[in-house]
Order: C-alpha cells, then structure tokens, then sequence
C-alpha cells in the first residue's frame, strides 16, 4: 500500500475536483440555456474516435487543473463548421471582475497509416476537397466561426487547430 502522504495528496486533489457529469447531448454551447445544440451522427472508424477521446481528455485536463468554468463539446458542426469535432469554452478573468468567454476549436484527422499517408502540398493548396485543404478551413473560420449564429468577435477565438498523427512530406 501507499504511504500517508501519497494518500493526503489523493485526498487533497479529490477535494478541489468537483463533481463531473457527463452527458449524451452536448448542451449550453450556444447560449447557456437548456436547449441542446445540433450534434451530427459520426460514423467513422474507431482509431478515429479513441483519437479524439484522447484529445478531448487533454482539454478537459485543462479546463480542471486551471479552475476554468468551461464547456467541453464533440462533433458540434453548428458552432464550429470544419473545426467541429472538438469543442472547448471557457471563462477567463479580463480584469475588474469581468470575464469574458474564450473558444478553441479543433478539427481532428487520424490516419492507421503513418508512413504511407502524409500531407503533401498539393493536399493543402487543394481548393475544397481533401482533408488539409487550407482554404476549406480557412473559408469555415470566417463563415461558421466569425460570422455563425454567435457572432463571435477574432478577439475571443484562441486557437482554431488541425491536429493529426501524420507528417508532412519532406518536399514541401
């Protein structure tokens, strides 16, 4: 077994988590009300999810070792267009007791296949259609996150990331 002072520490960190619930629907993203936001069916392999259940365990890690008040939403197409698999609100302090609302917003691509599969240039300066297409991303950044049903202001988005497993090719 574990020494006393291994135990008060289990114990001390017990005492600063408060009670999580998790939840089927993700709702409060939009407007903090009861009415869930719109969530789209996923239908992907499974490395695809375990991937970002790995990824939305780090920002909630985040959300509770800062003491954020946060939202962690999954697959949340009507806040974040392309960038909709990951999902993280929180509350920051702006200073004389304000707070102020602060988005990251993540778009996850996991490839079985490291070696084989890798970003070329092609793939980025592509016009619509492939996974690293810039300007798909870019053109959802500026209709579904600055212009979408929030009205987000550039000031309150902190990251916008493609995250994935693969490399670039070594030509570009």
């Amino acid at each position: 077994m574990g020494n006393g002072s291994d135990d008060l520490e289990v114990d001390d960190l017990r005492a600063q988590v408060k009670p999580l619930s998790i939840s089927s629907q993700v709702s409060s993203i939009t407007d903090l009300s009861n009415t869930p936001s719109k969530t789209k069916a996923v239908s992907r392999p499974i490395h695809g999810s375990l991937f970002q259940l790995k990824l939305s365990s780090l920002f909630l890690l985040r959300g509770v070792t800062a003491k954020y008040q946060f939202h962690l939403g999954t697959e949340v197409t009507d806040q974040g267009g392309k960038f909709d698999d990951l999902l993280f609100k929180y509350q920051v302090s702006t200073g004389g007791g304000h707070r102020q609302w602060r988005y990251q917003f993540l778009q996850a691509k996991h490839k079985l296949n490291e070696t084989k599969n890798q970003i070329t240039s092609e793939a980025l300066l592509d016009d619509d259609h492939r996974d690293f297409s810039v300007s798909k991303y870019y053109r959802s950044y500026c209709r579904e996150i600055l212009n979408g049903s929030e009205g987000r202001r550039p000031e309150e988005i902190d990251d916008v990331i493609i995250c994935t497993n693969i490399n670039f090719n070594e030509a570009i």
